[in-house]
């Protein structure tokens, strides 16, 4: 018995490693410092001063007081304990924008990391 379930054990185990691989490919190239570079409310952009958001390369983050973990799914970028801003999208090869809402008010608040190899890209 424990021959005939072992392929299908293997069998499972890689298709869970595959599928984690591209995740973990772009965790490890999108690591890095975002600085905040603008806060829009509504129709008033303003310059921001906040702290950067730090993605590790262990999957964990920084934003502000916040640590938590963060996933990639596709262009988006969920954090673990984001309570009020909703996933991340990245834009283009180094921005990546957060929007919610507070009061009625959209907010948008842009990151942009410094620093890329031209030959950088997402996929």
């Amino acid at each position: 018995m424990l021959f005939r379930t072992q392929p299908v054990c293997l069998c499972l185990f890689s298709l869970l490693f595959c599928l984690q691989a591209p995740a973990r490919a772009a965790q490890y190239r999108l690591a890095g410092t975002y600085h905040c570079v603008t806060i829009q409310a509504g129709k008033q952009a303003l310059p921001c001063r906040g702290l950067p958001l730090v993605l590790h390369r262990d999957g964990t983050y920084r934003l502000w007081t916040e640590l938590g973990t963060y996933r990639i799914l596709g262009r988006y970028l969920v954090l673990s304990e984001s309570k009020k801003r909703g996933p991340g999208q990245f834009h283009g090869r180094r921005e990546i924008s957060f929007e919610y809402y507070q009061r009625g008010v959209r907010h948008t608040v842009i990151f942009r990391r410094e620093g890329l190899s031209p030959g950088w890209n997402l996929a």
